[in-house]
């Protein structure tokens, strides 16, 4: 079993009170059902942040395709030129 801490939270009463009307209609302990919302807050988290840096990736990946695309375009005009002079 991996090793458990135990915390003090302090939660707002209504809060509280949903909480462990959820736990009792899942029958499962308060324990487990925080554990489970806290893994999933973290999960959750993580894919938006994994999201967000996907996103801004991808603005640079395009930045860079123009930019190659734009130096081809020049390339290949030049061989073109060179070429076409012969």
């Amino acid at each position: 079993m991996k090793e458990q801490k135990k915390v003090v939270v302090s939660v707002p009463k209504p809060l509280l009170d949903k909480a462990d009307a959820m736990a009792q209609s899942q029958n499962q302990s308060r324990s487990e059902l925080i554990r489970r919302a806290v893994a999933f807050y973290l999960t959750h988290m993580q894919k938006q942040q994994l999201a967000a840096g996907y996103q801004e990736m991808s603005d640079l990946n395009l930045k860079l395709a123009e930019e190659s695309v734009t130096s081809d375009n020049d390339s290949l005009s030049l061989y073109e030129q060179k070429i076409g002079g012969v």
